[in-house]
Formats: C-alpha cells, structure tokens, sequence
C-alpha cells in the first residue's frame, strides 16, 4: 500500500483521538516524534534515552542518529524542536514513574522489553483506525513532517537534509504526494 501524509485536520484528530484517552503517555510519542522529526521506523524503535539527552539529563536540541540504528548505518543529525521536547520531558517524568528508570529504550512494551518496529507499526495502526484515518501508514508520519517542513520553509533542500536524503529527487517524492485539500488551500488567498 502506498502511504501519504496526514492533512493538518487529521493530524489533528489523531493527536486529539490520542490525548483523550488514559494511559496512551508512551502511544502519543510513539505518533508525535516522526511528526516531528521525521524519524524512520526502525531509527526511533532503536532510540535510548541516552541519545537524546546529556550526560547531566538535560534533553538535547539536537542529536546525532546511532549508525547501528540509521539506514545504511549513516548517521544523521535529528533536531527536536520546543513541542517535542516539551512531549518528550512530559513522557520522560511519566516513564520515570512507571519504570523507575531513566535510561534505555525509548519505547518499552507492557512486559518492559523493547518495541520492535512490528510493534509501533501496530500501535500507530491501531490509532489510526481509531481516529478513522485512512490509507496512512507509520511511514506517513514522516512525509507528513516532511510536507510540514516544505510548507513553512518552501526550500526542499532542507526538507532532504532533514529527512537525511542524499539525493533531491527521492524528497521530491515526498512533496509530490500534495492531496486535493492542499492545492486547493495553496491557492486559496
């Protein structure tokens, strides 16, 4: 299945559909970081608290993937910005309680072992469907980020440094996927 990215009124919905239910603290970042950063599936299942924060804990603005977790082991600079460190430092205190812990995955599954990627595809799935969005898949969350990033800064160079793309052509194919909703408001000034 081909995927595409959320429109602004779905991606609200889903974050909406999310934060309206209890115990989704992990589930909402697991949605919200790839919105955000425009990470790949198996770059944030392999995310350690470590790689995000410093060593006095401090959530970092910035930090550099892991080759062992990025594609073709290149690694890439990911930069969060104020709402997804403000998510992260909420999802951190929560984790905290939860595990009584502070470091290791990110993303931990009930029995306290790390998401596979299987995993947070079938959690984003499961909000997904919940939230009646269809045709989306974990991967559209990031062309989602990329379209957001190309729509405020209109420069597609930094949407492929971003998305960490060696070639230009492959983020265009991110942008071409613009739906009916878009182009219209595009050109309804």
């Amino acid at each position: 299945m081909s995927t595409r990215a959320l429109t602004p009124q779905e991606e609200t919905a889903l974050v909406r559909t999310i934060t309206e239910r209890k115990r989704t603290e992990r589930d909402l970042i697991v949605i919200r970081l790839p919105l955000e950063t425009g990470l790949r599936l198996r770059e944030a299942a392999g995310l350690l608290w470590q790689d995000i924060t410093s060593l006095h804990g401090d959530l970092l603005p910035r930090f550099s993937l892991r080759p062992e977790i990025a594609k073709r082991h290149k690694t890439r600079t990911i930069e969060l910005n104020k709402v997804i460190r403000a998510e992260l430092e909420s999802y951190r205190k929560w984790y905290a309680r939860k595990y009584k812990a502070d470091n290791g995955p990110l993303f931990i599954s009930k029995r306290g072992s790390r998401l596979s990627p299987r995993q947070i595809e079938r959690i984003s799935d499961k909000w997904f469907s919940t939230a009646g969005i269809t045709g989306v898949t974990y991967h559209g969350l990031r062309h989602t980020f990329a379209c957001k990033v190309f729509n405020h800064t209109h420069d597609l160079r930094k949407v492929r440094v971003l998305l960490g793309h060696e070639k230009i052509v492959t983020t265009q194919i991110y942008i071409d996927h613009l739906n009916q909703a878009e182009l219209e408001q595009a050109v309804d000034w």
